[in-house]
């Protein structure tokens, strides 16, 4: 359920409009807190969310903007 969250949190920081709200810290601050713990599921959601989202909006931005 936590990598989850995670995911989610790191795939709203990257997405256009959201991320003015969600700080993207938290939730790799608590991945690398997962990590220190034996977890690297965390660290692998966070990376994963943080590129869905960038792809995300480099194809909005690409094919809406100006």
């Amino acid at each position: 359920m936590e990598t989850l969250t995670l995911f989610l949190g790191a795939l709203l920081d990257g997405l256009i409009g959201p991320n003015l709200i969600v700080m993207g810290e938290p939730f790799l601050l608590s991945a690398g807190y997962l990590l220190q713990q034996g977890s690297a599921a965390g660290v692998v959601a966070v990376l994963l969310g943080a590129l869905v989202g960038d792809q995300c909006s480099y194809f909005i931005g690409r094919n809406y903007g100006y």
